[in-house]
């Protein structure tokens, strides 16, 4: 840039934005340049566009201006035009979009020279904007770590990529399936990968030979010099694809242990491994297929993608710009914040644990069953003002990172629900008082073939539900219909684009990507495509893996769970891909997919297990893809080569996974038991199987079909297609209000969260540390924002899991955990024991009796 540039102070450089707010700070009002020099405006030198350091309403620090201001002293008026009509087109509906930003381009293109005050100054500053927009990115958050250059020349798919990427991809997965069954559990994630990976690269960047060979008829090197930043992220998109089980290891767990379904076939490996690999697989190939629509476009950001960038350019970026008087590197922060949450995490994960869980009101009169349903940070809905001292418990790390729409909208879902699920316990509506579902779920099965024994069923009792899971179930019901409602009114055209763009690519041979106009895009072209026959073939290849594995052994289920799987998956892989590449929030499609199985599975089980599977699992593995595949994107690391990674990866997490599932089968004494000595008692398997007996073998017609308990609750289908009409025509009717903030799904995602163990306690301080972060600190600090937030996510989300291992290994399993008022006063009273408002009488049941058959 120009040399009066430079000139600028520090906190100029810092902070470079330009206020659409005005005067009086009301975001509806018309830009005011009537005064150049004022706080807010602008003045021009030779040319040059200079904001003075005022909120950052446009969020735009001075490197981002550096980096395109070349550029955008050379665009026409016809190309910021151009530029910024379809900048709005794509993002007016796009709550990522900076509000201000999307206010002033509708107020440029509103006018011209003779109609908009200091016409020039705004034309100025739209160049800006439009260079940021085509040449970088409109979003603040991919801004700070996602640079807009790409060094096509490194080295990227090289041997020690291929080496440590097997290496981590094993170890990944032994640990999170080892610990997957274990109650409290730990999970290993990428960004632990990328740390405890760069010592080691570094290690054999200096001994692994130098000297080039042919191989294959290419020169070949196993130390292509310096480490690089590609080769690092290539590693971890590898390691990551191991670092999730295969959802089938919850199948094979409760088929094969006599404590569920007891049958002893499904021990047999060939049978593991051909459906963990089809369910796999096939969800790469959605993803794949499905790229042009959540991977390609610019507003599917990603951004938990965003602090593992961060923390990747900490490693690699040496260049450290002072950020609002903070001259401490990247790399020495995160280092400062790991080692901190490294050391107080022993507190709240083992020798003080009433931190995590500071459910103090209840404490005062620990009996109290009102006070336990209103304050209760377990059992009861969380009332709480100082509910956790413990950073894991709300999220910290994930609210810090996505949007704070988002957050405050799972928090308002929350927030509504919450006196329903009083009021319904209250008044015992549906018997609620009494207890929650039963649990004793096997007292209903046919011992032999596990399915639904009438007499048994008829004898027992009916299948209650507490009544958090009553507003659950009513949430769940309405989200999905809110999810498909959703994506047809904000995300239509862009729907419409995304098949037109595929049929351009397979019809005429364009690359997939070529007709999205954004700079990371254009900068992918220059590597090869990955041809739309490679997804296909792999999904083929899958579907054949998981017919034989249904046919070859006595599952006593149809191929017709697959393919009803898929077709369930291809309705909803957008919609959901749509939401949480935008907003960080994934539907929950298990309910969706245990009722429509159990009715068309109706008294099976299996048959609607291997139906979820192939329709909730392979959704779910095609978004994790998407996610990998969006990260390769922004880091331009080539397609093929990206593809090649997570194939394999794959295939090694498979059997890995599998092999050590096995291990604790048939080698841990007591899995899967509530006394386990170790804590593998198997929480989610047991959850898994006691769905499957309530959907499967039970059957929705016994419980929402007329005649059942709860048809009621089936009004949520029809509230969730009513409810994102009404802040849809709202936004089009003020679209610079608050209302256009307002997200309906994400809303019903936050009622959704309800259960032990999960409150508002669980929501409220992840409120107020998204607020500190997202909006105080963003708006006021954005220097220090840019560089450090995604930084201490990833550092304190590190730290988290491998003190908790450590945890495990030195204290936990050693039996040395402190007995102690500090680590059990939390889990005593009713709180911790789930009291219950009325007792069941003595007579044994509650309302009809059972020896009448009437609910069968």
């Amino acid at each position: 840039m120009a040399s009066n540039y430079n000139e600028k102070t520090e906190q100029e450089k810092e902070n470079v934005s330009v206020n659409v707010l005005g005067a009086n700070n009301d975001s509806t009002a018309i830009p005011d340049y009537s005064d150049e020099k004022k706080e807010g405006g602008f003045e021009t030198r030779t040319g040059e566009v200079h904001a003075v350091a005022v909120e950052s309403d446009l969020t735009i620090l001075s490197h981002d201006v550096d980096a395109v201001y070349d550029r955008a002293i050379l665009l026409t008026l016809e190309e910021v035009t151009e530029i910024l009509e379809h900048a709005w087109m794509e993002h007016h509906d796009d709550p990522n979009f900076p509000p201000a930003v999307r206010a002033k381009m509708e107020y440029f293109l509103s006018g011209d020279a003779s109609t908009l005050e200091n016409y020039e100054l705004l034309f100025e500053e739209m160049k800006i904007e439009a260079a940021l927009i085509r040449f970088s990115s409109p979003y603040p958050e991919v801004r700070s770590v996602v640079p807009c250059v790409d060094n096509w020349e490194l080295p990227v798919s090289t041997f020690r990529v291929w080496f440590m990427g097997t290496l981590w991809c094993g170890l990944g997965s032994f640990i999170n399936q080892f610990f997957s069954i274990r109650q409290p559990t730990f999970t290993l994630s990428v960004n632990e990968v990328q740390l405890l990976t760069f010592p080691l690269a570094k290690f054999l960047e200096k001994v692994l030979p130098t000297r080039t060979f042919r191989l294959f008829g290419y020169n070949a090197t196993l130390n292509p010099g310096p480490f690089n930043e590609k080769e690092h992220m290539l590693l971890t998109i590898m390691a990551n694809t191991g670092l999730f089980a295969p959802y089938s290891t919850n199948v094979l767990i409760t088929q094969t242990l006599p404590m569920f379904y007891g049958q002893a076939w499904a021990s047999n490996f060939g049978y593991q491994i051909l459906t963990g690999l089809s369910i796999q697989l096939i969800g790469f190939g959605f993803a794949g297929m499905c790229r042009r629509f959540i991977v390609y476009p610019e507003h599917c950001i990603w951004l938990f993608n965003l602090s593992t960038i961060a923390l990747n350019k900490s490693f690699h970026d040496k260049t450290n710009i002072v950020a609002n008087g903070w001259k401490i590197s990247r790399m020495r922060f995160f280092l400062y914040c790991f080692t901190g949450m490294f050391v107080y995490f022993w507190l709240p994960g083992s020798l003080f644990q009433a931190l995590s869980y500071f459910n103090w009101i209840t404490w005062i009169n620990p009996t109290s069953v009102a006070v336990m349903a209103v304050f209760g940070t377990i059992s009861g809905v969380g009332l709480n003002p100082l509910p956790t001292f413990d950073w894991n418990i709300f999220s910290g790390s994930l609210v810090i990172v996505y949007p704070f729409f988002a957050t405050l909208n799972g928090f308002i879902g929350m927030l509504i629900s919450a006196p329903i699920i009083l009021a319904v316990w209250y008044t015992n509506l549906f018997d609620t008082a009494y207890f929650p579902m039963s649990d004793n779920v096997t007292m209903i099965l046919d011992q032999e073939t596990k399915r639904l024994d009438v007499a048994q069923y008829e004898a027992y009792s009916k299948p209650y539900m507490a009544a958090s899971n009553l507003v659950l179930y009513a949430a769940f019901f309405a989200i999905y219909t809110a999810t498909v409602v959703h994506t047809v009114l904000y995300h239509r055209a862009e729907i419409y684009n995304g098949f037109k763009i595929a049929y351009k690519s397979i019809r005429a041979g364009e690359k997939g990507n070529a007709s999205f106009l954004d700079w990371h895009n254009r900068a992918m072209m220059r590597y090869p495509e990955v041809p739309e026959w490679w997804f296909l073939t792999a999904t083929v290849i899958a579907i054949i893996l998981g017919v034989i594995g249904l046919t070859a052994y006595p599952t006593e289920s149809s191929v017709s769970c697959i393919f009803f799987g898929i077709a369930l998956c291809i309705v909803l892989v957008i919609p959901v891909g749509l939401i949480l590449s935008i907003t960080g929030v994934q539907v929950t499609l298990n309910v969706f997919a245990e009722f429509i199985g159990g009715y068309i599975y109706s008294g099976n089980a299996l048959s609607m297990n291997y139906f979820k599977s192939y329709g909730v699992i392979t959704t779910l593995n095609a978004l994790a893809f998407a996610q990998d595949m969006k990260l390769a994107h922004y880091m331009k690391i080539p397609q093929r080569q990206a593809f090649a990674v997570q194939v394999y990866g794959a295939v090694v997490a498979c059997f890995v996974s599998i092999s050590i599932l096995n291990y604790q089968m048939t080698q841990i004494p007591g899995v899967c038991t509530a006394d386990q000595v170790d804590h593998f008692i198997c929480n989610g398997e047991n959850t898994f199987f006691t769905a499957s007996v309530f959907w499967g073998t039970l059957g929705p017609k016994r419980v929402f079909s007329s005649g059942g308990i709860y048809p009621s609750l089936l009004w949520g289908f029809g509230v969730g297609a009513i409810l994102p009409v009404v802040p849809f025509l709202l936004a089009r009717r003020f679209p610079t209000s608050w209302v256009s903030k307002i997200h309906t799904v994400v809303m019903l995602n936050g009622a959704l969260a309800w259960g032990p163990y999960s409150t508002l306690a669980n929501y409220w301080p992840g409120l107020v540390i998204a607020w500190i972060f997202q909006v105080y600190i963003k708006r006021r600090y954005l220097a220090w924002w840019s560089k450090y937030n995604y930084i201490l996510a990833v550092a304190f989300g590190s730290a988290i899991p491998i003190c908790g291992i450590l945890i495990f290994g030195i204290i936990d399993n050693q039996g040395w955990a402190p007995d102690w008022w500090g680590n059990d006063i939390s889990y005593e009273g009713c709180d911790g024991k789930s009291c219950t408002r009325f007792e069941i009488p003595d007579i044994g049941y509650i309302g009809q009796a059972p020896s009448t058959g009437g609910w069968s």
